[in-house]
C-alpha cells in the first residue's frame, strides 16, 4: 500500500509539543493550587510522542537496520549535538548555567546526565528523551521482527508484560524516581509497540483509529485521566510509577477529540497545530533555553493574567526561534562534509 500523508500524525505531534511547552512555562510561574495541580498533564503529551513515533517507524519503508540506523542518527542526534555545542559556545559569552563547563557538556552529549544527577538540568531537563527514544529506536529492527512473526496481539501482549513486570522491579528499587531507571525503554516499551500495532493495522485494514466515534474517546478521555488520578493519590509510588498506561489512554482520547473538533469547526486551529508538528523537534530542543532567556527578560509575576499573557508572548517567540534554528542546523549540514542527502530535523 503506498504511504500516503495522515494529517492526524502532525496535529498530535503538534498538539502534544505545544502541552509540553506550556507544562514547563507553568512550572516556573505562579498559578492558583487547582491550576498548580493540572499543570503535570501536559507532560504526558510525551508518551503519545512515542506512540506516534512507533507508528510512523512501522509504517515507513525499512531498508534494513544500518540504513535505519544512520537515518535516526542524522535525524535526532546530530540537530540534538549541534543545540548543545551551540549553547555551550553561547556560555563561553554570556553564562547560561554556572555548572555549564566541560563535564556537563561531554556528559550531555553521551547522557552521562542520566546517571550524574548534578548536571541533569544544566542543558536542558528535557534532553531525558533523547536517550529513552534512541534506546528504542536501537531496538526497532528487532521488535520489527518480531512483530513479524508473533502477530499483533502476542506482540503487543508481551511488549507489554515486559513494561508492567518493569513497573514492578521499578517499584521494589531503592531509588525508583532515579532519572536512569525511570527513563530506561522498558518504561515505555508498552507504547512504542503500541504504536507499531496500529500502524500494520492502518496497513492492512485501513484502521484509523483517529476517526472513531467521539464518544468513544470521550469515555477514553473520563476514564484515562480518572484512572491516572485515582492511582496517584491511592496508591503513592506504585500510582506514580502505572499511572503512565491511563494517562497515555487519557491524553490521546482528548487529542483524538481536538482533532475531530478542528476538523469541523476549527480548520484555522487545524492548520496552526499542523504547522507546530512540523517543527515538533527543533521545538522540544530549543524551548528550555528561550523559556530560561524570557524568564530573565521578564521575570515572572504573581498575577495569573500576566502569566497568561506571557505564556502567548513565550509561545510566538518559541516558535520562531525553532523555525531559526532549524534553518540555520539545515544551513550547517549542507554545508558540512558529512552531507549525503538532504536531512530534515522536522518530525
Amino acid at each position: 500500500m503506498p504511504n500516503k500523508k495522515i494529517t492526524f500524525i502532525d496535529f498530535a505531534k503538534g498538539f502534544s509539543i505545544l502541552t509540553i511547552v506550556m507544562m514547563h512555562y507553568f512550572q516556573r510561574v505562579p498559578l492558583p493550587g487547582w491550576l498548580a495541580k493540572a499543570v503535570p498533564l501536559g507532560g504526558t503529551g510525551i508518551h503519545v510522542f512515542i506512540l506516534l513515533s512507533g507508528f510512523g517507524l512501522a509504517l515507513g519503508q525499512y531498508r534494513g537496520w544500518q540504513h535505519f540506523l544512520r537515518r535516526r542518527a542524522t535525524k535526532i542526534l546530530l540537530p540534538y549535538y549541534f543545540f548543545v555545542t551551540l549553547l555551550f559556545i553561547v556560555n563561553f559569552f554570556v553564562t547560561v548555567h554556572p555548572k555549564m563547563d566541560w563535564y556537563a557538556y561531554l556528559g550531555t552529549l553521551f547522557f552521562v546526565q542520566l546517571i550524574d544527577l548534578e548536571i541533569f538540568y544544566v542543558f536542558g531537563i528535557q534532553f531525558w528523551f533523547i536517550s529513552t527514544i534512541l534506546q528504542l529506536y536501537l531496538l526497532f529492527p528487532l521488535l520489527r521482527i518480531a512483530l513479524n512473526k508473533l502477530g499483533n496481539t502476542r506482540f503487543l501482549v508481551i511488549c507489554l508484560g515486559i513494561s508492567l513486570a518493569y513497573f514492578g522491579i521499578l517499584y521494589l528499587s531503592a531509588r525508583p524516581e532515579h532519572k536512569l531507571w525511570s527513563r530506561f525503554f522498558p518504561m515505555y516499551l508498552w507504547e512504542f509497540a503500541l504504536g507499531m500495532v496500529l500502524a500494520r493495522r492502518f496497513q492492512t485494514n485501513q484502521f484509523e483509529f483517529w476517526h472513531l466515534p467521539a464518544g468513544k474517546w470521550v469515555i477514553g478521555f473520563v476514564a484515562g485521566f480518572g484512572a491516572m488520578a485515582l492511582l496517584t493519590f491511592s496508591l503513592g509510588d506504585l500510582g506514580i510509577i502505572i499511572n503512565d498506561i491511563p494517562a497515555m489512554i487519557g491524553y490521546l482520547s482528548i487529542t483524538i477529540l481536538l482533532y475531530q473538533v478542528c476538523q469541523a469547526f476549527a480548520p484555522l486551529i487545524e492548520q496552526a497545530m499542523l504547522f507546530i508538528g512540523k517543527y515538533s523537534y527543533p521545538l522540544y530542543l530549543i524551548h528550555i533555553a528561550v523559556l530560561q532567556l524570557f524568564l530573565y527578560i521578564q521575570p515572572p509575576t504573581p498575577q495569573v493574567f500576566f502569566s497568561i499573557a506571557g505564556l502567548l508572548v513565550y509561545l510566538l517567540l518559541t516558535v520562531g526561534a525553532s523555525i531559526t534554528y532549524d534553518n540555520v542546523y539545515q544551513w550547517v549540514y549542507n554545508k558540512s562534509s558529512v552531507r549525503q542527502a538532504t536531512p530534515t530535523t522536522k518530525n
